[in-house]
């Protein structure tokens, strides 16, 4: 399903942007920020975004040496349009594409998958998830790793070995707590990376792949991987 986002004011100036490199282009990119999250009913969900990145010469300033002189540099411009929590149900989704008028021109957004999980308190162990199931060779891909330990002190840092057939990208994540069904306390760590597969085939993600993997840490995660047409 498509849906029409018309931008009403733009703050940026419409006149058409000159391009300082042939690999820099005008995009819309939708994003869930993680793409897999548990479903939480303290209000807790998903953040998915609609940016428009949106590339331009810009003028730089004088630095204060003559010999120097003007300096021009390229800056990406990222509004966010529409930043919302989806109240999504348990489950896989595919979100979009959305479309956009930006600056007399019409824009289509990537396509979207996100994974809601069930209540945290359900889980125990490691479990790790990649969205989507399938994708292209040079895709980014999402990877999340969960932790579910009764310890805070049982969480470990996640970390890959540099010697993988493919690039990892980590961007943090956050631990916390609660409390399951039965009162006992509960401490849970999510990872989030973000891989990229050079060459096509099946790739499995397990603990095996990461550095000082801990003894009793466990995990899978599957993609397939089709050469770029």
């Amino acid at each position: 399903m498509k849906y029409l986002f018309v931008l009403c004011c733009v703050l940026l100036s419409a006149s058409e942007p000159k391009a300082a490199d042939t690999d820099l282009k005008n995009e819309l990119v939708l994003r869930a920020r993680p793409p897999v999250w548990h479903f939480d009913k303290s209000g807790i969900s998903q953040q998915i975004e609609l940016t428009m990145r949106y590339w331009g010469d810009i003028k730089g300033e004088n630095f204060g040496f003559e010999e120097w002189g003007d300096s021009k540099i390229v800056k990406e411009f990222r509004y966010k349009l529409r930043n919302f929590e989806n109240k999504l149900p348990e489950g896989r989704h595919t979100l979009g594409p959305l479309e956009l008028n930006f600056a007399g021109k019409d824009y289509v957004s990537n396509q979207l998958e996100v994974q809601v999980l069930p209540p945290i308190d359900s889980f125990r162990g490691t479990r790790a998830y990649i969205i989507p199931s399938e994708c292209v060779t040079d895709d980014r891909v999402g990877l999340v790793i969960y932790q579910y330990r009764k310890r805070e002190r049982e969480l470990y840092d996640l970390d890959f070995r540099p010697d993988i057939p493919f690039k990892v990208f980590g961007h943090g994540g956050n631990t916390s707590s609660t409390t399951d069904s039965n009162g006992d306390k509960l401490w849970y760590r999510m990872r989030y990376f973000t891989l990229i597969f050079p060459k096509a085939g099946n790739y499995t993600i397990t603990e095996d792949l990461l550095q000082d993997s801990p003894r009793n840490l466990t995990f899978s995660a599957s993609i397939t991987v089709k050469a770029k047409e």
